[in-house]
């Protein structure tokens, strides 16, 4: 993370809690709440309705066992009403809310929480104490950051990366304009295969390994994304190694060395100090951490999968800032460079499905979610992906097609 010292904190007006994604509420949603869904502040958890849904589909298509066994082949009730979210309703008349369903998707719910990582990767919304201070990032500094340059994940942090630099194909979003379509889809294919092989439990991929010796390898599986994922900063910062950290930090001998940095780090950040961003805490590996870890990198494949129907994001058949579901071929990514904020938001609510996904070769984003879940379930064993990604994002757009905001948008 990138490291800078916060002298004074201000709740701002905000016109979007995050720059570029559909909307996610305030504060991560507490499982035991009966409002978990409800709009909060004006901000619609929207992330958390989707995955909620894919997993009530997954729970109908194996209602009858306590396994899951069976993929979703379609999704129904798309309504935002909490009250239909069966799985974590304490009034249903099924008795399904989480401390009594007897089936194998209730180790599975808490995805509504770990969908969010994409726009909040170090988990400042988790503690009312920092939410200013991710409020103050992402309407403010990060912007300010962008002026300079490129964002840089090591020197302006992760939060600035996902929302505004490098880390924008975890939206489905290209990270300027002008970048060639095909050249975002190999960012997007190489990411949901990572996070795909580290939710699966995959052995291809260690997420003990040490994160500079896995990224830094002069021929990866991922080469498009290992260049994003790492440069000479990662060693500079010697986050790679064990180290004291801060001055402060440094002069207590009272105080354990920070670990050196993991491939399952990225998804093991949790920033709670609400002045200071440059160390942020992370747990030892161990089973219930490393289940976490994968978690996380499962939601962040659900997230950048919702966020692609989003026309803000993608441009799949119109541009239109009219919040739809179109299950349509991906014909662009858009770029947030030049977009207005208001204009984006308004895009991120809670969309309207076209009647034409029931008969589409494209999944939505409902049942996309819910197969992704499965076979993460299933350990499904693959090169790449465990189903065609076509049937996601379509067939890769023409090169020609490069990204911009989209006039709707700007």
């Amino acid at each position: 993370m990138g490291k800078r010292k916060w002298y004074f904190l201000t709740v701002l007006p905000i016109c979007s809690l995050t720059a570029s994604a559909y909307e996610i509420g305030v504060i991560d949603p507490d499982l035991k709440d009966p409002d978990r869904f409800d709009t909060e502040f004006g901000f619609e958890r929207n992330h958390e309705r989707m995955t909620a849904l894919a997993l009530e589909c997954l729970y109908a298509a194996n209602r009858d066992s306590k396994k899951i066994v069976h993929e979703p082949v379609r999704c129904e009730n798309y309504s935002p009403d909490s009250s239909t979210y069966a799985l974590f309703s304490a009034s249903s008349s099924q008795l399904l809310e989480p401390a009594r369903v007897d089936h194998a998707i209730n180790n599975y719910l808490d995805l509504i929480k770990h969908v969010r990582f994409p726009d909040d990767p170090t988990r400042m919304l988790k503690y009312k104490g920092t939410i200013p201070k991710f409020v103050e990032l992402v309407k403010v500094d990060c912007k300010i950051r962008k002026l300079s340059g490129p964002i840089d994940a090591t020197t302006d942090g992760m939060l600035c990366a996902s929302h505004y630099g490098s880390w924008q194909f975890m939206h489905a979003m290209a990270n300027d304009d002008g970048i060639k379509a095909s050249d975002t889809r190999k960012l997007i294919n190489q990411w949901l295969s990572f996070t795909y092989k580290i939710a699966s439990e995959d052995t291809e991929i260690d997420i003990t390994e040490g994160y500079c010796d896995y990224w830094d390898k002069k021929e990866h599986t991922y080469p498009d994304l290992a260049a994003v994922m790492y440069n000479q900063g990662y060693r500079d910062k010697k986050w790679c190694e064990s180290r004291c950290g801060s001055f402060l930090r440094c002069l207590n001998p009272f105080l354990d060395d920070l670990p050196p940095w993991t491939v399952g780090t990225t998804f093991n950040l949790y920033c709670k100090n609400p002045i200071d961003s440059g160390i942020c805490n992370t747990y030892k590996h161990g089973p219930t951490t490393d289940s976490q870890i994968r978690k996380a990198a499962l939601g962040s494949m659900l997230h950048l999968i919702q966020d692609s129907f989003s026309n803000a994001h993608t441009e799949r058949i119109v541009n239109d800032r009219k919040p739809t579901v179109d299950c349509k071929p991906i014909v662009r990514y858009r770029s947030y460079t030049h977009q207005s904020s208001s204009n984006h938001g308004t895009t991120d609510k809670w969309p309207t499905f076209s009647p034409e996904c029931e008969n589409s070769d494209i999944y939505d984003p409902i049942l996309a979610s819910a197969k992704v879940i499965y076979h993460v379930h299933k350990k499904t064993k693959s090169d790449l992906f465990p189903f065609d990604l076509n049937k996601i994002f379509g067939k890769n757009p023409t090169p020609e097609n490069k990204s911009e905001a989209g006039k709707a948008f700007e």
